[in-house]
């Protein structure tokens, strides 16, 4: 009897060391997998909170002010990454904000027109590698077209209403990001973005703002 008992332990040890070497190669061969350099084509969609900054300007020796409520954003992207670090993507996204209020030589007027902007990117970017996070930077440039809807403004009990308007401009921004493992293949991505729009005019300067966002990213 001792020695059947001898014999089922024993096998039901080899059992389980075996099952969990088995385990522990899978979970090892899951973290090489998501701690590499991407390499191939992935997908990314993410969504987050838009500020367009204040924007100060000149007309005529008269100063102006732009204010702006928050908004928000979101986007999708198709990249590929190179296998050194270095990947590139081509983005396209929508942001809605509106005005809150424009400034006019010390007169604060209330004012309220929804902004929607449509934006198309291509971008850089390099991942560094780290135990469990992987932050990165990077870089892009491309268009945004922004239209106005009818725009409102409020002074002294009278609401004065005009047409919006709509333009395409040159735009840029930065990036710093984070990127944590969910699975094999699906990555969890928050970053923050500085963004320039190159859209000064009527003594206006250019709007630029601030995105923070969390995305996830699949590789495929």
């Amino acid at each position: 009897m001792k020695r059947v008992f001898g014999f089922v332990l024993a096998t039901a040890l080899l059992l389980a060391s075996t099952a969990f070497a088995q385990q522990r190669t899978a979970s090892d061969d899951w973290i090489g997998q998501t701690q590499s350099p991407l390499n191939g084509w992935y997908g990314q969609v993410s969504a987050g909170y838009l500020q367009l900054r204040d924007n100060d300007g000149n007309l005529g020796g008269t100063s102006i002010k732009s204010e702006y409520d928050n908004g928000w954003t979101v986007t999708g992207a198709v990249g590929y990454g190179f296998r050194n670090g270095f990947r590139t993507e081509i983005e396209g996204g929508y942001a809605r904000s509106s005005y809150d209020s424009v400034t006019v030589g010390g007169s604060k007027i209330n004012t309220s027109a929804d902004i929607d902007l449509w934006s198309l990117y291509a971008a850089g970017y390099y991942d560094f590698w780290l135990i469990g996070v992987r932050p990165y930077l990077g870089a892009g440039a491309g268009l945004v077209h922004a239209q106005i809807d009818t725009f409102a403004a409020t002074s002294g009990g009278t609401t004065f209403r005009g047409p919006g308007g709509d333009s395409t401009d040159f735009s840029m921004f930065g990036e710093f990001g984070l990127t944590f493992p969910l699975s094999e293949r699906l990555e969890l991505v928050p970053a923050v973005r500085y963004v320039w729009i190159d859209n000064s005019g009527g003594g206006q300067d250019d709007d630029t703002a601030w995105v923070f966002k969390a995305g996830l990213r699949y590789r495929f």
